[in-house]
């Protein structure tokens, strides 16, 4: 790269980056930021489809100055925290509603601002559409990069991973996931939190408060999160602690999702449902315990960095990257073997009582939720946002093509 030369990056995927319902979105986009703030050009290319099976609010969130219905088949071009983003409008934010001639416009459009933008390095994820786009790039002398978000990458997806330079992830058990299923050695880059940098310490006044008063969290309780594990907990501890409350962050799934599936039992009036939130500052604020009780294979787990940064106690399974995540502050428990992977089974009372009874413990033990509150802001320690900044800089300077190349191809 010549000193001269403001490196650029575009995200490209079909998915849109400002989708606050992803948490490989928020890490991308805020990655992006931060090499904005840096002196690099940033930019995205997407169409308007988000996570979850539910129209996202796209207008009233994203682009509340136009009127979308009428710029259907559209490119919307918005800059944001200093990256410029160009956003097909498809019509619809779910992408089993895509239409096959809304694709095709897409490839056009993100074709031309390939050849506009002329990035450097192109990252992102998703499927096989992009193939061709992320070819184009190269051809142009630009280094590909997607970035590991999830385990969804199966042997059968393998060609959706065609003309690609680097890889990077946000674990170690995904980068072993990747290395043991692909051979690829992903670089690791753990969860960079920037909105939390400024997170005052809490006092023992604080914490106490917390344990007395504050909810019992969970955040995007869906099937494969084990939304309902959830339910089972509270539902036992509405007859045995009523006093206890709970808390449930909508996200992908709504509560009308959620208490679809519960067909049984009386209803839990100890759950109080919030839609999506645009900060989860105050959620943690007035949170006690985070419960994630995931039944897939998790990446790495935003929430639990943003939790203990807070100094609130997690109670996790074991799968995936959690355990990693935690890095020791956590509770951790096995997944029961009839749950194992079968997310729309319902836990009995026996497979939710070890979480009951720890949850139970640390609740009622000034103590025990002191000590754990403690070794909860330990082990955020290394992701406050300074460290992770380091980390993205060193490794996307690293990964910037030869721009000898650059310019022979221009």
């Amino acid at each position: 790269m010549q000193s001269n030369e403001t490196p650029r990056i575009m995200f490209l995927s079909e998915m849109c980056i400002l989708d606050r319902n992803s948490g490989a979105a928020i890490s991308m986009n805020a990655w992006l930021k931060h090499l904005a703030s840096i002196g690099w050009s940033a930019s995205s290319v997407t169409m308007s489809l988000f996570d979850g099976p539910d129209e996202y609010p796209f207008r009233k969130e994203i682009v509340p100055q136009v009127d979308i219905a009428r710029h259907i088949g559209k490119r919307l071009r918005l800059r944001q925290d200093g990256i410029e983003h160009n956003i097909l409008n498809t019509g619809t934010s779910v992408a089993r509603t895509l239409t096959g001639d809304m694709t095709t416009r897409f490839l056009n459009l993100a074709a031309e601002d390939i050849r506009r933008i002329r990035p450097h390095i192109v990252i992102g994820y998703g499927g096989r559409t992009l193939v061709p786009l992320r070819k184009l790039a190269r051809s142009l002398g630009a280094r590909t990069g997607f970035y590991l978000a999830n385990g969804s990458y199966t042997p059968d997806r393998k060609d959706h991973l065609d003309e690609i330079d680097g890889f990077v992830t946000n674990s170690g058990s995904m980068r072993d996931l990747y290395r043991d299923r692909f051979g690829v050695d992903a670089h690791v880059i753990g969860s960079y939190l920037p909105d939390y940098a400024q997170i005052p310490r809490p006092t023992m006044q604080d914490i106490e408060l917390r344990r007395r008063t504050g909810f019992v969290t969970m955040i995007n309780p869906g099937f494969v999160k084990g939304g309902l594990m959830f339910m089972q907990i509270a539902a036992m501890m509405q007859k045995a602690e009523p006093s206890m409350t709970f808390l449930a962050v909508e996200s992908r799934m709504t509560r009308q999702h959620m208490e679809a599936a519960v067909t049984t039992g009386s209803p839990l009036d100890n759950i109080f449902w919030l839609p999506r939130q645009p900060s989860l500052r105050r959620v943690y604020e007035r949170s006690a315990a985070l419960l994630m009780p995931s039944l897939w294979f998790e990446a790495a787990g935003r929430v639990v960095a943003e939790a203990q940064l807070h100094g609130i106690p997690v109670l996790a399974h074991k799968v995936g990257g959690l355990e990693e995540q935690l890095n020791g502050g956590g509770i951790l428990f096995d997944v029961p073997e009839r749950l194992a992977g079968r997310y729309d089974l319902a836990p009995s009372p026996e497979e939710a009582l070890p979480w009951v009874n720890r949850l139970r413990r640390l609740l009622e033990n000034r103590r025990y939720y002191a000590e754990s509150s403690r070794r909860a802001l330990a082990a955020g320690e290394p992701f406050r946002p300074e460290r992770r900044e380091a980390e993205i800089e060193a490794w996307f300077n690293g990964f910037l093509p030869d721009m000898s190349k650059v310019e022979a191809a221009e």
